[in-house]
């Protein structure tokens, strides 16, 4: 059963779910422009404001939202984009609307996300993770601005909307609405990272409305076992039962819990059945009792007040409004995640008793805290220090809070919700260099700890899986891929130089030694005796094993690292064993790639490792020289529109800033890509990058600009930016600060005793011979005075 997992996890990798699929979106449309979360709770949020990821308890699963765009347009051809909500049912994710009641310009229900209004979305500030969507309708003289956060402290969504009046006339007899359709998930798969999206009716369990609290509950214990609800669905459920049910609930096993509260209480109500996806029958669910859609059921202007609905259920409430004297109104709506009813209830219970503005406060102060003490970029233009500050926040919102571990992008379509060592090594550099040496640390501990400790069928002892989930389990279906198990090394061992102390050098290196010698002896092992180059393998998420420059740096890159790690923990032997393959692979790379080949000549990756962070050979090299040229023509036309699809050019862009350091001719030639690349390709209004983007022309102006599209915001590529700008404008503070030659002691006054050859130092026996029985001589008087 796993082969078929992973071969037909392949087959949707290689050709997409459908022949006919976009090329650039296989999956599907990433439907994704702007993202608030804690590292608990994550939350992808449309252009137009529509929550359609919603990840939890951690930012890689699970998936709690029942939302899926299409694989193409109406034709074939065409891509979902084309589409109304990209393909998405009308039904789908959570989102607000008004109902305009008889006698104003319009009637009946619009959602804000219609085209009645015009959206505008955009962070509160650089330093704020707190996303504003703003909706205005001119002819109906209403604007309505959207706020949405997730509380640092709790995993609870806090969403809050100001109606505006317009104009000069009294407006009155609006109705608030608000729906969602929330799909609790406890399902994944190993190797194939799928299941939270990809057949939504396997997810979902039941969606109850709470009346004492006036609060949708919707929820999956833990066994996904339906007999709990048997009674209570036995029959259509009336306030007495569901009532019943809720003060039993924590009887259920530990699951996943989310509850949605209002700052209001609503004058109807709807729990209802997705009428688009239907419970699957495999889930052994019948019952007789199956209330209206709660989206449809909206545009009656009053709801049903149906208290319950089972497995595949969406909710909505309605409150009927007048504007202020001011010509304004509010509602906040709340959505609390937990594994138990008890801990989500009284999540949100804080979050309404601190109210909307003391939770904006906190939230914006906790992210100002936050990135206070980052490194930026040394200039003076807002645009880089906003993107910079964007990029830190965007890292910090992949991060599991538990594990470390550190997501491609929270989306669904595509899958990237897992954590690739071949991103993450760059991603540490980037939190080392801004300085969070703590989230560098914890990130790597979890490389150490899901490396693969023994030879297996699926890679050698020292490699790693293509990705990995937030609690290890390996999520795409690649196996063992040699650039990612070299990246990993470097990023375990290029730490060591950022830390600021021996003893936090010593403490961190005795716990990611082991991980690093056994991944350098899986590059030494890897060898091709016909050519001693690498081992065929799989590089670059290609499930066909090849050799290339990019497996080839990536392995040289993690020997040299090893053999750096062996000199610091005074392993002499393995260093000049290692040493000499590295020599043999570093001949055998100019020997089949640069001399008796141009296959470098193709491979924008691998061209820009070799400048960094390879530093392959001299930057004054002929191969190197030539190696920065081919970087630059590639990338001038891919900036400057004259290519339709871009993708990763940030690999070029900072292995070039690097090489450049001490370059005025080159930075001359990279300053006005780095422009084009900072201005012009991340989505304009907040700041975000996909892992493709492509050119489309406005209609309008004729003028070109970047689409970003493929799991926005994408954390590599926003990385990768980062990263140039702190080699083109902190060139001091982009390399570590010390990278020791040999071993380190810790000195125990230092608050450590360990070392790295592990002799004791003088200073150890000075500590046990002297200061302990001092110690205890002086405690002794202090008790005998007592």
């Amino acid at each position: 059963m796993k082969l078929l997992k992973v071969c037909l996890a392949l087959l949707i990798i290689n050709f997409g779910t459908n022949l006919y699929a976009d090329s650039i979106e296989p999956f599907g449309a990433t439907n994704i422009n702007g993202e608030v979360g804690n590292g608990g709770l994550s939350v992808g949020i449309s252009q137009h404001g529509t929550i359609t990821v919603l990840r939890w308890p951690n930012p890689s699963y699970y998936n709690q939202l029942t939302y899926k765009t299409a694989l193409s347009g109406v034709l074939p051809t065409e891509s979902a984009r084309t589409l109304p909500h990209f393909g998405a049912a009308d039904n789908m994710g959570s989102f607000a609307g008004l109902y305009f009641t008889a006698g104003m310009p319009i009637s009946g229900m619009v959602w804000l996300r219609d085209p009645t209004f015009t959206t505008q979305q955009y962070y509160l500030s650089a330093d704020s993770d707190v996303l504003v969507t703003q909706y205005t309708s001119i002819a109906n003289g209403i604007m309505a601005t959207q706020y949405d956060l997730v509380m640092p402290d709790k995993d609870v969504l806090v969403r809050h909307y100001v109606i505006d009046n317009l104009t000069l006339n009294s407006i009155n007899n609006l109705k608030f609405v608000y729906f969602e359709n929330l799909g609790p998930c406890l399902n994944k798969t190993e190797y194939l990272p799928m299941d939270d999206w990809i057949d939504e009716t396997q997810n979902d369990y039941a969606c109850l409305y709470d009346t004492s609290d006036n609060e949708l509950v919707h929820f999956m214990p833990g066994d996904q076992d339906f007999s709990h609800v048997a009674t209570l669905f036995s029959g259509i459920p009336d306030q007495s039962s569901v009532q019943s049910f809720l003060s039993n609930i924590n009887k259920l096993p530990n699951g996943v819990y989310g509850v949605i509260g209002f700052d209001f209480t609503p004058d109807s109500f709807q729990v209802g059945n997705d009428s688009v996806t239907l419970c699957s029958p495999g889930r052994n669910v019948i019952t007789p009792y199956t209330p209206q859609d709660a989206y449809y059921a909206a545009y009656n202007g009053d709801l049903q007040d149906s208290l319950a609905a089972e497995c595949e259920a969406d909710g909505a409430v309605i409150k009927q409004f007048s504007l202020d004297a001011q010509g304004k109104m509010s509602f906040t709506v709340y959505f609390s995640f937990a594994k138990d009813y008890t801990d989500a209830q009284s999540d949100i219970d804080y979050a309404k008793n601190l109210g909307w503005q003391a939770i904006l406060d906190n939230t914006n102060t906790w992210w100002n805290n936050w990135l206070s003490t980052a490194q930026l970029p040394s200039t003076q233009d807002q645009t880089i220090l906003n993107f910079s500050k964007r990029t830190l926040i965007t890292i910090r919102l992949a991060t599991d809070n538990i594990t470390g571990s550190i997501v491609a992008s929270i989306s669904t379509q595509p899958p990237y919700a897992e954590d690739w060592p071949r991103d993450g090594s760059f991603i540490n550099y980037a939190l080392d260099i801004a300085g969070y040496h703590d989230m560098v640390t914890k990130h790597n501990l979890f490389y150490a700890k899901v490396q693969r400790k023994a030879a297996t069928n699926n890679g050698p002892a020292g490699s790693f899986d293509m990705n990995f989930y937030a609690d290890g389990m390996p999520g795409g279906p690649i196996p063992f891929e040699i650039d990612e198990t070299g990246l990993a090394v470097w990023t375990m061992w290029i730490h060591t130089g950022f830390l600021p102390t021996a003893c936090e050098r010593v403490n961190y290196m005795n716990r990611v030694w082991s991980s690093i010698k056994l991944g350098t002896q899986a590059l030494v092992n890897c060898k091709d005796t016909t050519n001693n180059l690498q081992c065929y393998a799989n590089e670059d998420d290609n499930p066909v094993q090849t050799q290339t420059l990019q497996g080839a740096i990536a392995a040289w890159l993690g020997i040299e690292s090893g053999i750096q790690a062996a000199i610091y923990m005074n392993d002499k032997n393995d260093a000049a064993q290692w040493q000499v393959r590295a020599n043999q692979l570093k001949q055998a790379i100019i020997t089949n790639f640069y001399v008796s080949s141009t296959q470098y000549t193709n491979n924008i990756g691998a061209a820009s490792w070799a400048i960094w962070p390879a530093e392959f050979l001299p930057y004054t090299s002929t191969i190197m020289q030539d190696q920065s040229n081919y970087l630059l023509g590639q990338i001038t036309p891919a900036l400057t529109y004259q290519v339709p699809v871009i993708s990763y050019i940030g690999k070029a862009t900072v292995a070039l800033a690097a090489m450049f350091q001490n370059n005025a001719s080159g930075i001359n030639l990279l300053d006005p890509l780095i422009y084009d690349l900072l201005y012009n390709v991340p989505t304009q209004d907040t700041g975000q990058m996909g892992e493709v983007a492509v050119v489309m022309t406005n209609t309008t102006t004729g003028k070109e600009y970047y689409n970003d599209r493929v799991a926005i915001p994408h954390v590599w590529e926003a990385t990768l930016s980062y990263l140039t700008l702190m080699a083109r404008y902190n060139p001091q503070d982009f390399y570590p600060p010390y990278l020791p030659d040999g071993p380190e002691t810790c000195p125990s006054s230092a608050g450590c005793s360990c070392n790295t050859t592990g002799r004791v130092s003088v200073y150890d026996l000075l500590f046990l011979v002297i200061l302990i029985p001092l110690a205890y001589v002086i405690i002794k008087k202090l008790i005998i005075r007592v």
